[in-house]
């Protein structure tokens, strides 16, 4: 979904908010879809522990973003 996202607005949205390493969890994405076999599950419980928070903060934040700029 941030990849079809990324791609519709040409880089320009998901720049705008910083503190995120959006191509990370991009690739996250993909080794949880595609590769799951070869998980460490310590790191993903670490990501989870670490990264769920400031992830849900900011895509709160881009969906009020959006919309506020809707007319």
């Amino acid at each position: 979904m941030f990849e079809k996202i990324d791609k519709k607005t040409q880089k320009g949205l998901l720049t705008q908010y910083t503190g995120i390493d959006w191509t990370g969890f991009m690739g996250l994405r993909d080794v949880i879809a595609h590769d799951y076999f070869n998980l460490n599950p310590v790191k993903i419980f670490e990501i989870c522990s670490n990264e769920i928070e400031p992830l849900h903060s900011v895509v709160c934040k881009i969906a009020s973003d959006l919309k506020t700029d809707k007319p």
